[in-house]
């Protein structure tokens, strides 16, 4: 049975701003058609995960029926980075390749599929949880499914010690003895399967994605209790990657202007909500805690800093759906390509140097 949520629509993007006119090819498209949702519910379902290897094509999940077709609407593979892309034929997807499934779990209930992304990044990462995840669940209540009634609910990795997933599941409703890790059901049949589609498309936000969290959590957690500058600097010095190299040298510019550096990952997610949809500029390098512009309030003013070949467009599909107005900037690597890519084979780890001059250009620019 399939309960139509969305019809396919046009999207016009708001345009993006940084120091001149030639906006960098990753952010050329403007417009793009959304794709139509949908709750399935699919009686004996199964769902596969095919681990973190290339076969599993980085951790996908598959939504299969009791006949062994593949439901490729809400089979996703790993996205593309730019927003209008499209998967090939679904004969070429992962599951058709596997040469043996896991061992098979069966669920006496009903389980509904919010899993999306489930590889080594996954939904332990905050953006990929509140995108690609919670979203879904937006889904279920629209299509009238009462939550209650629903006797497991499939994710990715989960830790109930993780502030955002406990916070985000339990304002839902979602106790923790009900949340199933995929990683620990890789091959699972459930009496009754519910699958929601990914509201919009893999990791690009949608209105309805933005509206969802904005009324589910905003207004729930706007005066938990956080007093800070309405200027925020999102550090990253305590990621891995992606770190901005020359961050001091950046705060001296910034901190005279009233901006306040916070590290989102020291806050519980109250508190990040309530940051987040006080302020009124928010400048930060790519990175998952731009998640929470989607609690700003609209017309907020978001920059985001770049690696020099690490640009993606998914925070500015975001700051466009939520009607923020969005700039950026694209750093520097180390001056000798060899050795950058020596020390960073992969772009996606790229750390960066913000060009002072630049970033003084595009305030006075905005402000």
């Amino acid at each position: 049975m399939i309960h139509s949520t969305h019809v396919r629509k046009k999207i016009q993007l708001r345009s993006p701003h940084t120091l001149d006119d030639r906006n960098h090819p990753r952010f050329n498209i403007l417009k793009y058609r959304s794709p139509e949702t949908f709750v399935a519910t699919i009686p004996d379902g199964y769902t596969v995960w095919g681990g973190n290897t290339s076969i599993g094509s980085r951790g996908i999940l598959a939504c299969i029926t009791p006949t062994r077709e593949l439901l490729a609407d809400v089979s996703p593979r790993f996205p593309q980075p730019d927003v209008d892309y499209t998967y090939p034929s679904p004969q070429t997807h992962w599951v058709f390749d596997v040469p043996a499934l896991p061992d098979l779990e069966t669920f006496g209930g009903t389980v509904a599929v919010l899993a999306a992304f489930a590889g080594d990044v996954g939904t332990a990462n905050y953006f990929h949880w509140f995108i690609d995840l919670v979203s879904r669940v937006g889904l279920l209540q629209q299509a009238g499914i009462d939550l209650q009634s629903i006797d497991g609910f499939l994710v990715d990795r989960f830790n109930p010690n993780i502030s955002f997933q406990r916070h985000s599941l339990d304002v839902l409703g979602i106790p923790t003895e009900k949340v199933l890790s995929i990683h620990e059901h890789s091959h699972l049949q459930a009496q009754h399967l519910i699958v929601p589609a990914i509201p919009g498309k893999l990791t690009f936000a949608s209105q309805f994605t933005v509206d969802f969290l904005r009324n589910t959590y905003r207004n729930r957690f706007r005066q938990a209790g956080v007093n800070s500058s309405k200027r925020l600097y999102i550090t990253r010095q305590n990621a891995q990657y992606r770190r901005v190299l020359n961050e001091d040298a950046v705060l001296q510019v910034l901190q005279p202007l009233g901006f306040t550096s916070i590290a989102p990952e020291t806050l519980s997610f109250p508190e990040q909500v309530s940051l987040f949809s006080q302020a009124e500029a928010i400048i930060a390098p790519h990175g998952a805690g731009l998640t929470n512009i989607a609690f700003c309030e609209p017309d907020t003013k978001i920059i985001e800093l770049f690696p020099a070949d690490y640009v993606l467009p998914y925070y500015w599909i975001l700051a466009s759906e939520a009607e923020l107005n969005y700039f950026y900037l694209v750093g520097k690597g180390i001056d000798c390509p060899n050795l950058h890519r020596l020390v960073y084979p992969n772009s996606m780890n790229a750390d960066l140097f913000v060009n002072l001059d630049e970033l003084r250009l595009l305030i006075q620019k905005i402000f």
